[in-house]
């Protein structure tokens, strides 16, 4: 009876995995502490994430992260961050004194909504309490 119980409770738990929709990015207490070769997605840096309404942008490279708003066009920094991988998403967590941020990115076509451009990837961003969606590139 009990083994029949642990298949049954293992069965459910690979259902609700493979049930999952691919258009959330995972929840923030599944990212791994390791990069996972065999699925991380190949993201080059430096990048550039964007959204509209509200404006925003977030720059990743080597030398860190500044996230961007027209009212602040110097930016928000934040030293370079080990990016964690888990599945398809790729996530920068990060603190400074005065904010936190965490951004994902998951290679999923991208509309910014105001113009004809596709862009290869899908982010979330959460930045001092606000939750922002957008797209992501390779910046030139």
């Amino acid at each position: 009876m009990t083994s029949r119980v642990g298949r049954l409770r293992g069965a459910a738990c690979l259902l609700a995995v493979a049930c999952t929709g691919r258009d959330q990015p995972p929840a923030a207490d599944s990212i791994a502490t390791t990069p996972d070769s065999a699925t991380a997605p190949q993201i080059a840096l430096p990048l550039r994430v964007l959204g509209t309404e509200p404006f925003w942008a977030l720059d990743i490279d080597s030398t860190g992260l500044r996230f961007i708003t027209p009212e602040d066009t110097s930016g928000i920094r934040f030293p370079p961050l080990q990016p964690t991988v888990a599945g398809d998403t790729t996530a920068w967590v990060g603190q400074t004194e005065g904010a936190s941020i965490e951004a994902r990115l998951w290679r999923e076509k991208c509309s910014d909504g105001m113009s004809d451009r596709e862009y290869p990837y899908s982010a979330t961003v959460h930045m001092k309490g606000t939750s922002y969606r957008g797209c992501a590139d390779k910046r030139p």
